[in-house]
């Protein structure tokens, strides 16, 4: 237990979550290129929740701007000639039950889009070019791309492919198919139509093992006070975790809007701080270390994340043996989908992936032996478990065997506390 409290230590004052990870990677020189993989979250987006008396606003109002890979302008996603209107003044429901502005319940915002247009530039100045991973001009069978179902995540993924390959770089018909899977038995992020039951139980296992028996930080202060101020503002959260409050302030902090307050029955105002919101994410950050935990005992982050790592790891396998001739893999998913992630790499995960976080998988060859390097939001990971050069990198074959173990079987699934 004592990693575990390490690890939750090191996260506190990490409130980078509003901002864009760097991007400083570039290729390893001596290596020859072979396949780029990276796996993306979303960027900002408005709360997926609002309370009554909310005063915030958000601006999603991108559809002018978002144009998938068509020079001629051709929209690829059917929403995105639809403008949401939130006007408090006239909208008979929306006066104390909505924020302002033009977003939908967590929608992409214009931030979001332009974090994502960010990430691509820097990733085209890095890994497009000659003797590079990816071609200076695009051809749409080099590229593969999977993403959830979900408006914001389809959306921010168009925002970097347009900027990884430019109008100028690709021919004007030129269109890259996003490819998706019902959400009904989506797997690179939690299935919230109960298809893994085991993945429920662990959860609920580890939070009441080890979150309320064990360390029981809710119950003591400041955080007592704090989750109670949080019902007053919020009502109360109905599961286990405290997403719902952090999701609500954070967006709050990101877009420097001001606090929220509320009136008390004394006619007071009393409003919710900085300095609580900070308490807040010290607790979210904390559940995050056990949410996420990867073992063969508790292998909760393997069904949260292992068959999407099969996906990953299918491409390289195919790279290895001359199957596909792929070039770049684009993984667009949710910080749900990169947490674990990092766990099953054995990264440190100790703070929520910020928008547009991303993990990258660089393969290479030299010599006839196949190598993979792994970053996380602009740090390598260290892959201890690797086999490795004398340059220290990381001998592909030994990272696939050793990541292949954490893949799920479908009956891994089936519930144990019937």
């Amino acid at each position: 237990m004592l990693w575990l409290l390490l690890l939750f230590q090191l996260s506190l004052g990490d409130l980078t979550y509003c901002e864009v990870p760097e991007f400083t990677f570039k290729p390893v020189s001596g290596y020859k290129p072979v396949l780029l993989q990276m796996v993306f979250r979303h960027g900002d987006r408005s709360p997926w929740l609002t309370y009554k008396g909310d005063q915030a606003t958000y601006d999603c109002d991108i559809s002018q701007q978002v144009r998938f890979l068509s020079a001629q302008g051709m929209e690829s996603y059917e929403f995105h000639h639809i403008k949401t209107e939130v006007d408090k003044e006239k909208m008979v429901f929306a006066k104390d039950n909505m924020y302002g502005g033009s977003c939908q319940m967590g929608q992409l915002t214009r931030k979001g889009l332009n974090q994502l247009a960010t990430l691509g530039d820097k990733v085209r100045a890095s890994y497009v070019g000659d003797n590079n991973f990816l071609p200076t001009y695009m051809n749409i069978s080099d590229i593969y791309v999977r993403s959830t179902k979900v408006w914001r995540v389809i959306q921010s993924a168009e925002s970097f492919l347009q900027h990884l390959y430019p109008s100028y770089s690709r021919d004007p018909d030129a269109r890259i198919r996003v490819n998706t899977v019902p959400s009904e038995i989506e797997y690179a992020v939690y299935n919230d139509y109960g298809m893994c039951p085991r993945e429920a139980e662990l959860e609920k296992e580890l939070f009441d093992k080890w979150f309320v028996d064990e360390l029981d930080l809710r119950h003591k202060e400041p955080y007592a006070s704090i989750l109670a101020k949080a019902e007053r503002f919020f009502g109360v959260c109905n599961y286990n975790w405290y997403d719902a409050y952090f999701d609500i302030l954070q967006e709050i902090q990101c877009n420097k809007l001001e606090w929220p307050c509320i009136d008390t029955e004394s006619g007071e105002k009393e409003c919710f701080t900085e300095e609580e919101f900070n308490k807040l994410v010290e607790l979210v950050y904390h559940d995050g270390v056990y949410r996420f935990f990867d073992n063969d005992t508790i292998p909760l982050a393997r069904l949260d994340a292992g068959w999407f790592l099969r996906d990953i790891l299918s491409f390289q396998q195919m790279k290895h043996e001359g199957k596909t001739n792929v070039k770049y893999t684009h993984f667009h998913a949710h910080d749900t989908t990169i947490y674990p992630l990092v766990s099953l790499l054995e990264g440190d995960y100790s703070s929520w992936p910020p928008y547009a976080s991303y993990i990258i998988f660089e393969m290479y060859e030299k010599d006839s032996e196949y190598y993979i390097r792994v970053g996380y939001n602009n740090k390598l990971l260290d892959l201890n478990f690797c086999s490795k050069d004398e340059n220290g990198m990381c001998k592909w074959k030994s990272f696939f065997d050793h990541m292949s173990k954490k893949i799920p079987k479908s009956s891994d699934c089936n519930a144990q506390n019937q």
